[in-house]
């Protein structure tokens, strides 16, 4: 055990007060401490916990714990460790704790932009808690909920629900949540641009704290930042960094590198307005170095960004260009590369390009910038849909009608040639020009609607993707209304069966070819997906797929479904404690796809016919090949190995 921990508490404490004491350690840690460390500290209050079978402090060491994978970014522990807190407490303990789990996941769901996941959390917490009358943890989901509708830009709401958040901390005297309201008060007015009011809340969130003497590293941060940030933005920058700079030495302090980097930016940024680019440099890097140790690309991004505007504009050119390709690899995941930075990496290398000199590659980038900035603007595309089509089509028959007059045209000149052939042969020519030029704008214009088309359907894609995740969400709901490991376990199967089909539409969204899927990609997804819903130990996935092999979407998605089955399957039955191995190999042979699946695990029961087998994901297998028009061959032989033929 770490010296760290053994200097928690003393070895002769009373148990009760020792998991008290343990749990005040950890919530000292969550930011200074690695996950590696910080997971040991859990373990030794849960360890600690269960000796006095206290599942109360097992909980709240499991929200503590989904706190740290949020703070590093790790998406995925943050929801598993949260859900197993929520089942824990669903048992028969309090409200207050379950409250408190509900506003957590809302928060992690906040924390990652899925709005409407985070919504339903924070509605199952307010519900919960108006009815139980816990209302200190009542009071925080309100103040959450406040944050999320800022973030999708319903600020009469938002102010609304932290009015909420503020009258039950004012009526039972809660200090700290009165503090947090006040701040979250002060930042919706100055988002609204009404400085002054903003920075009264503010100051008397400043003035309660000090009063009130109260112990809370982190709202100290809080207000230094936002004092900061007021005043940053109502131009008078040099107050603002001296309070942005309490706020930095504030959070590296508490450890929070999170926030401390959110600073960072801002004064970085206070340097670039001002035309001081040498001064943001430092506070850029340090950015930087705090994302990559958080593990958060998102972060790392916006850091990129605005160091590689300083570099531009301070003529360290090759840095600035090695920066902005560097962001230019996340194209493929919009979730973390918006359209909107996107955009800005584009004008950025425009600008580059043009003090390099280099003005074709220059015009290349503002030609990217400009189509982003005009997509992003154009509320009027899915006004276009209905009639589209017709128009393409319609366009294609202009140019086809205009061709053909062109040569009639021509055969009439030549037939005139031999008596007018000097004044013929200039009228040819210009009849040739108007051909071509009337060609050159018909097919750019066919171009320009052919790539509206291609636009309208990666937003189709989008809003597909979307729903199904809302669906998955809704799942997520039902398997925490009920205590039992086979719901669990069918619903987790569901929900990788949603995945697969879900993964195909985030793909061809980010695609830059709506027609084509790219398998190896799209099957690491899957493997990968599968994978984690099962945790079990020592067992491989091993791949035999080429890079570029490509599907159309309507195969990849009964084609996703077989290999989502398999794998289930395998991880379900397979293997025992030893673990094994599962191989996925697809080649590409003609016109035709070979899709190899086979694990070596325990095979089919003996009394199981290869021919005849018909469990339910066998099944499952054999209609999704039926679809796929596909030949279907299962054999046992040191485990279960299924091949599939079918035509690409």
């Amino acid at each position: 055990m770490r010296l760290e921990l053994q200097k928690a508490y003393p070895k002769k404490t009373d148990v009760n007060k020792k998991i008290k004491q343990l749990y005040g350690f950890c919530k000292h840690e969550i930011d200074k401490s690695s996950i590696e460390d910080y997971k040991l500290y859990i373990a030794e209050l849960v360890n600690e916990s269960n000796i006095q079978n206290d599942n109360k402090y097992i909980s709240l060491a499991n929200i503590l714990l989904s706190d740290k994978y949020q703070r590093i970014g790790d998406y995925d522990n943050a929801i598993n460790t949260i859900n197993q807190s929520i089942k824990l407490t669903g048992k028969n303990l309090s409200d207050s704790l379950q409250i408190m789990n509900f506003t957590h996941k809302a928060n992690v769901f906040k924390f990652y932009d899925k709005n409407d996941s985070s919504l339903v959390y924070f509605n199952k917490a307010i519900v919960l808690g108006e009815k139980s009358k816990q209302y200190m943890p009542l009071g925080y989901a309100y103040d959450g909920l406040s944050s999320l509708y800022s973030n999708q830009g319903n600020l009469i709401e938002s102010i609304k629900t932290e009015l909420k958040s503020l009258e039950i901390a004012t009526k039972y005297n809660f200090t700290q949540l009165e503090i947090s309201n006040l701040i979250g008060l002060g930042w919706l007015y100055l988002k609204t641009e009404n400085y002054e009011k903003s920075l009264d809340f503010f100051f008397k969130a400043q003035n309660k704290f000090n009063e009130e003497k109260i112990d809370n590293i982190e709202l100290e941060c809080d207000i230094f930042r936002f004092i900061g940030l007021n005043y940053s933005r109502n131009g008078n920058v040099q107050e603002g960094n001296l309070y942005n700079q309490k706020a930095i030495n504030c959070y590296k302090l508490s450890g929070n590198l999170l926030l401390a980097s959110d600073v960072l930016n801002t004064i970085g940024a206070n340097y670039l307005r001002q035309g001081q680019f040498e001064k943001s440099i430092p506070y850029f890097e340090e950015l930087i170095n705090n994302s990559k140790e958080l593990k958060h690309r998102g972060i790392e991004i916006y850091g990129n960004i605005n160091l590689s505007s300083a570099f531009i504009e301070t003529n360290n050119l090759n840095k600035g260009e090695v920066l902005l390709y560097d962001i230019l690899k996340d194209t493929i995941n919009p979730e973390i590369l918006s359209k909107d930075l996107e955009k800005i990496v584009y004008q950025n290398l425009s600008d580059l390009y043009d003090r390099k000199k280099m003005y074709k590659k220059s015009l290349e980038n503002y030609k990217k910038f400009k189509f982003l900035e005009d997509s992003l603007q154009s509320s009027q595309k899915l006004k276009e849909v209905a009639d589209i089509e017709t128009k393409y089509q319609t366009e294609l028959k202009e140019k086809e009608n205009l061709q053909l007059k062109a040569e009639k045209a021509e055969q009439a000149e030549l037939i005139a040639l031999e008596s007018k052939r000097k004044w013929q042969m200039a009228g040819g020519m210009a009849m040739a020009f108007v051909g071509l030029g009337v060609f050159g704008f018909y097919h750019r214009r066919n171009k320009k609607q052919k790539t509206v088309i291609e636009n309208l359907q990666k937003e189709l894609h989008h809003r597909v993707k979307n729903n199904l995740a809302i669906i998955d969400t809704f799942i997520e709901v039902v398997k925490d209304e009920f205590d039992s490991e086979a719901i669990d376990i069918k619903l987790t199967e569901l929900q990788n069966r949603i995945d697969s089909i879900n993964e195909v539409h985030k793909q061809l969204y980010a695609s830059n070819d709506v027609t084509n899927l790219n398998l190896k990609k799209y099957i690491d997804t899957l493997a990968n997906n599968v994978q984690q819903s099962f945790h079990v130990k020592g067992v491989s996935v091993e791949q035999y797929i080429a890079e570029n092999i490509q599907i159309s979407p309507e195969k990849s998605f009964p084609m996703g479904l077989i290999v989502n089955e398999f794998l289930t399957n395998s991880y379900k039955y397979a293997f025992n404690e030893d673990g094994g191995k599962i191989s996925i190999k697809l080649e590409e042979i003609g016109n035709k796809i070979n899709l190899s699946l086979s694990d070596n695990g325990k095979g089919l029961p003996n009394n199981v016919s290869m021919v005849n087998a018909n469990t339910f994901g066998l099944r499952i297998m054999k209609l999704l090949t039926e679809q796929l028009k596909g030949n279907f061959k299962l054999s046992n032989n040191n485990g279960v190995t299924l091949f599939i033929e079918f035509p690409k």
